[in-house]
């Protein structure tokens, strides 16, 4: 198992190293609370912290840390958007890629249905027999 500790082999002066690993290892941390349920105020709290930490770093980086714009929108709007939603791993990229290979998958099986509208009916009522669209409040 690769780790942030481990990975770091770069010859870099030890300050800029140790921003980078602190940067990794936080992000690491923030990440941990994409999970596919409603979150807590208590992990709310932890998540704002560990964003916060996050930026911390970026700030420290010499030369300045080129902020992209999905990182930006990552670290500034994330805490909002998790307090109105209570959750972030429910909307996230990966579980709409996983939605759309399910439905590539049923798309292929009702290949032979040729009226377009009746195929997509079947691909929906296949995803919502499988539970892959159900409604939560």
């Amino acid at each position: 198992m690769v780790t942030t500790q481990s990975s770091c082999w770069m010859r870099l002066p030890s300050q800029t190293l140790s921003l980078i690993k602190g940067f990794l290892i936080s992000l690491g941390k923030f990440q941990k609370f994409y999970v596919s349920r409603e979150l807590n105020q208590v992990e709310i709290d932890q998540m704002e912290l560990h964003i916060n930490e996050t930026w911390k770093y970026i700030s420290k980086m010499p030369g300045g840390l080129n902020v992209t714009p999905k990182l930006h929108a990552l670290l500034e709007h994330t805490i909002p958007f998790v307090q109105l939603h209570r959750t972030l791993g429910l909307t996230f990229e990966q579980g709409i890629e996983a939605l759309h290979a399910a439905f590539n998958k049923f798309f292929l099986r009702f290949v032979s249905i040729r009226h377009p509208s009746e195929k997509y009916i079947l691909c929906f009522r296949s995803l919502l027999y499988m539970n892959f669209i159900n409604h939560s409040n």
